[in-house]
């Protein structure tokens, strides 16, 4: 898998994931969210060597999912909702 092919995959993931966090009601259907995401993300970094989310993506990462969450109300800005499941 060559890394432009899965930038643009994670780039896919997180817009996804932002549109679909716009449909979530409570916080916890937000987490399932948050889970199913970065499960995504870890089969696609797995599937890049590992490579794919180093440390400086994986901040930027974070900083998405868990901005968008507080942006909603679901968490937050300080509370890292991705630790649980990820793998990178």
């Amino acid at each position: 898998m060559n890394f432009p092919l899965s930038s643009d995959k994670c780039r896919d993931i997180l817009t996804s994931h932002a549109q679909a966090l716009e449909h979530v009601k409570d916080r916890t259907s937000a987490l399932e969210l948050v889970k199913s995401t970065v499960i995504r993300l870890n089969k696609l970094n797995e599937a890049a060597g590992q490579e794919l989310i180093e440390v400086d993506q994986r901040e930027e990462i974070c900083g998405f999912i868990i901005k968008a969450g507080a942006i909603l109300g679901f968490n937050s800005e300080g509370e890292d909702v991705t630790k649980e499941w990820r793998e990178w």
